[in-house]
């Protein structure tokens, strides 16, 4: 397996955990060419930490790059990549940890995939477990699913599947699209994503074959942030362009249309999707999500009455849905239906593990359960839940 292969770790104060993740990169079974770690002007002992650790591993292959000052991911990145000569850039967070046959296996299975198709592929990515902050590993898996070049733009713009560490991308393709946007600090690597989908297929591993650090200091747990910086990704794209790239999924018509509704919500197009899904429903009153979005454009126009009944609906269609639960309980909490909202909070935690809405809603309730509580006060669900959630640590 003749590929040269690069990877970019940026760090800004990792002290606690940057030798972990530079051991798992150092020791895979198919070596790096390069190991670029850029420090973003780290004001811990981070920098000297990684001095010590290339003095005293005599390896030449692992490269220092110092920023004067705090530039940020997307340029850290970008700097990075200016040294590669490599065909392959896998891009690593620096509390994360490879396992030792990452590299092997995703160009062994990348071969492979690609052999005997003419279709041209830019980015290999892989399952991944989560872990806490001292490195104990979560049994449930993040997975995805292999699908068509023509289908990874409308999976990616609708939400993000690619996790950034362990994911390699061709050079010449990362070029070609620009790299990182470095104005942006948060959803770097989703528009990333989005801007590679147009160029060419991805190729996923279904082995967990990277653990990603979830803890306090991680900057994707301020959602709200998230949330404006998801916005300003996909207010790149046209409405058309949207529609047409998520009808392209080989998914039935009716998950492609309440993916698309879901995006219009999201770009404050709230009317046109109801009337999307009031079309929909004339036809299949049966479908659960058709249901739970219907709830969301009644929530957000504050008619607390409607978006209750649709959520009771959804919960009749699928028992499963814990975001309607949610969603539910938060709409009894308004109504003053306190005990069956703390019910409903219960059911949903049970449903899925790790669900912070609902945690936050539960710890609301039992604190404020004297109090008038306002619809701002509580965490709604905007969007289905994945089937294993981010967890953080407190």
């Amino acid at each position: 397996m003749n590929y040269s292969v690069a990877v970019v770790v940026p760090v800004y104060n990792a002290e606690e955990f940057i030798i972990d993740t530079l051991e798992s990169l150092s020791n895979q079974t198919h070596g790096f060419k390069e190991i670029i770690v850029v420090d973003d002007h780290s004001t811990d002992s981070t920098l000297q930490l990684i001095k010590d650790y290339v003095k005293q591993s005599k390896r030449s292959d692992i490269f220092l790059i110092e920023n004067k000052q705090n530039r940020g991911v997307s340029y850290s990145r970008n700097k990075g990549t200016e040294m590669i000569t490599s065909d392959w850039i896998m891009f690593f967070d620096a509390d994360d940890i490879a396992e030792p046959d990452l590299v092997r296996t995703m160009i062994q299975q990348y071969v492979d995939y690609t052999c005997s198709r003419s279709e041209k592929y830019v980015l290999i990515h892989s399952a991944y477990r989560q872990m806490n902050d001292k490195g104990i590993v979560s049994e449930l898996v993040t997975r995805f699913k292999q699908v068509d070049p023509s289908e990874i733009l409308g999976y990616e713009l609708v939400r993000n599947y690619v996790y950034l560490s362990g994911t390699m991308v061709k050079r010449e393709a990362f070029l070609e699209c620009g790299g990182f946007n470095e104005k942006m600090r948060y959803c770097e690597d989703w528009d990333l994503w989005i801007k590679l989908a147009a160029f060419g297929g991805f190729v996923y591993i279904d082995e967990p074959l990277v653990r990603i650090r979830r803890h306090s200091k991680n900057v994707s747990k301020n959602i709200e942030v998230i949330l404006k910086s998801e916005k300003e990704v996909i207010s790149k794209y046209s409405l058309g362009y949207i529609e047409k790239a998520i009808n392209n999924r080989k998914l039935p018509s009716e998950r492609n249309v309440m993916d698309y509704v879901n995006m219009l919500y999201r770009f404050d197009y709230w009317d046109e999707g109801l009337k999307k899904i009031l079309k929909f429903t004339e036809q299949n009153r049966t479908y659960s999500p058709a249901f739970f979005l219907k709830g969301l454009y009644y929530i957000h126009h504050h008619l607390i009455d409607e978006a209750l009944e649709c959520f009771k609906e959804a919960i009749r269609l699928n028992s499963a849905d814990a975001a309607s639960y949610n969603n539910l309980g938060v709409c009894l909490c308004l109504k003053g239906h306190h005990s069956e909202a703390m019910e409903y909070f219960r059911c949903a935690l049970n449903l899925v593990e790790g669900y912070m809405d609902c945690a936050h809603n539960l710890r609301l309730l039992d604190k404020f359960a004297e109090s008038e509580l306002l619809l701002g006060d509580f965490k709604i669900t905007w969007r289905e839940l994945r089937p294993v959630l981010l967890r953080y640590e407190n």
